[in-house]
């Protein structure tokens, strides 16, 4: 199922006509295989926004952004009971906290549902190829503490889909992080080494 939902992503856009038969095709391939295609997995659809902390605007948008987009969620889970959405980055929960109390306090309660899920257990998603080992460690150790603090639990669910290469030491730092699951997107944007993997 991640293999077929991996192609599918790759061969699909939306406003490319031209690949709605391919991706058509590698659904059906998958699905022509029966239920017991891959009993081991199950694939969920949940919301997300990528925020840049920092990129090609100041901080002080990357605020706003981020108030903007998560309010926006908040009122998506007024009008879809089962809408669920992951954000990651203690940072910008901080700012949030900080900016609009008011949201983050609404932002808090649907955390305390399951709707709103603080994923990425790190300050903010970091690069993984220039920083020290000891900076990767303060990632983790300050973005593990502050989802404890203002939400009463650590992340389970390192978050990184936006980086371009990956410290061979982070299996070692998420386990010692208390984290047991990696997400991420760019393992086939590799032109070189294709995916799957082996």
């Amino acid at each position: 199922a991640v293999y077929a939902a991996n192609k599918l992503v790759n061969t699909f856009r939306p406003d490319e006509a031209s690949t709605w038969a391919a991706a058509q095709k590698v659904a059906a391939d998958f699905f022509a295989k029966g239920p017991s295609a891959s009993p081991r997995h199950q694939l969920y659809a949940v919301g997300h926004c990528h925020i840049d902390t920092a990129w090609l605007w100041p901080f002080s948008e990357t605020r706003r952004k981020t108030a903007r987009s998560w309010s926006s969620q908040l009122r998506l889970m007024e009008q879809f009971p089962e809408h669920i959405f992951t954000a990651s980055s203690a940072q910008q929960y901080e700012w949030l906290q900080q900016d609009y109390p008011e949201l983050f306090e609404q932002i808090r309660g649907r955390v305390r549902e399951g709707r709103f899920v603080p994923v990425g257990g790190t300050w903010v998603e970091m690069d993984c190829n220039v920083p020290s080992g000891e900076s990767l460690v303060r990632q983790f150790m300050y973005g593990q503490t502050y989802f404890q603090q203002q939400f009463g639990a650590r992340s389970s669910v390192f978050w990184l889909p936006d980086t371009f290469g990956y410290a061979a030491q982070l299996p070692q730092l998420m386990l010692g992080a208390g984290i047991k699951y990696f997400l991420t997107q760019k393992l086939s944007w590799n032109n070189i080494n294709t995916f799957p993997l082996r």
